[in-house]
């Protein structure tokens, strides 16, 4: 039976259910679990029977918090009843999501239970991209929670071959570890990236009046200052990339040798190898997602600042770093395609 994840929201929040829904597809993809919400369920259906099994066959379990969830009789007598005690009785995880402000605080049942975002940052009032981003983390949360499931039901393939070498479990277990690590150093440096569009946004006003003035020292002052603040951030980033980049040469050529091990062991068709290339898929959709990130960034730095002669030094030193870290990237891809090729040759 497939993993699935339940997501019990109010039908005024329909729109909260539609992003999650959208996070969570690649990794439904990939990862080949179910996502069920009451919308499935077909005219002339027996509706309270058909949501009473999904509750009882459900992995994980994502509540919407709103006004509109807390009022529902039928959510709070029934729905979170039965999820509680799965999760007391057989270790369900769930998953409480502060969509709008609500009184979710003073439920006594949900005290135990760490929400995400806190009660008193809830998504609706975030700006457009950070709920993106909120989306996005619950998503991936979810799919962690679903793998962690998949993996203790995984018995076809030994942790360890008979003669005490790694089996396929270690394999996957080393390309979860090396796969966090990429994706948060590569956040850091993300991270430290947006600064940089941050600087430029801050200027902005600044940068408009210096380039209407016709006091050409103005202007360089303006010029010099912002040119200093990428030069620092540059410095920043600079021992970061250098990092990822030595580091991901050694990742990916480990995988690769793994992944030919694994096919010389096991075979190409090997149960549990679906698990395997899953994570090779999620880590290609990630870093393409990383590049498409990147690509906006520097068009936002290189041509948004209005002072690109005077910047010169500091916008090539910015090229630079940020050409070797798109370039550590795509040849990682390249490599993670690779692999997948091992499997299917």
């Amino acid at each position: 039976m497939k993993e699935s994840v339940f997501i019990c929201y109010s039908h005024f929040d329909a729109d909260a259910l539609n992003m999650l829904q959208k996070h969570l597809k690649p990794y439904e993809r990939n990862f080949s679990f179910k996502i069920w919400a009451d919308k499935k369920i077909k005219v002339g259906t027996a509706w309270k029977t058909i949501i009473e099994k999904e509750l009882e066959e459900c992995t994980v379990a994502v509540l919407i918090f709103s006004a509109d969830l807390m009022a529902s009789a039928f959510i709070n007598d029934v729905e979170v009843p039965k999820l509680f005690n799965r999760m007391n009785s057989e270790g369900l995880k769930i998953i409480p999501v502060i969509y709008k402000p609500c009184a979710y605080q003073h439920m006594p049942e949900f005290s135990q239970i760490q929400s995400i975002p806190t009660p008193d940052k809830p998504i609706a009032l975030l700006s457009k991209n950070k709920q993106e981003e909120k989306w996005r983390d619950i998503a991936k949360l979810v799919s962690d929670y679903v793998r962690d499931n998949q993996e203790t039901k995984t018995v076809e393939t030994p942790i360890t071959t008979d003669d005490g070498e790694k089996g396929l479990f270690d394999y996957i277990c080393e390309l979860e570890e090396s796969t966090t690590e990429v994706n948060a150093i590569s956040a850091i440096i993300i991270n430290s990236l947006k600064g940089l569009t941050s600087v430029i946004d801050e200027s902005a006003p600044q940068i408009a009046i210096a380039s209407k003035s016709t006091n050409s020292q103005a202007s360089r002052i303006v010029a010099n200052k912002l040119g200093n603040r990428i030069q620092a951030i540059n410095s920043d980033i600079e021992p970061k990339v250098d990092s990822f980049v030595t580091g991901l040469s050694v990742v990916k050529t480990s995988q690769l040798a793994a992944a030919k091990i694994l096919v010389e062991k096991f075979g190409r068709n090997l149960d549990g190898s679906e698990n395997y290339l899953s994570l090779v898929g999620i880590l290609k959709n990630e870093l393409r997602l990383t590049i498409d990130e990147l690509k906006n960034m520097k068009a936002a730095v290189t041509s948004g600042t209005g002072f690109e002669k005077q910047l010169t030094s500091a916008l090539n030193k910015f090229n630079s770093i940020f050409y070797r870290f798109e370039k550590s990237i795509l040849d990682y891809i390249r490599v993670l395609e690779e692999i997948e090729d091992t499997f299917i040759e």
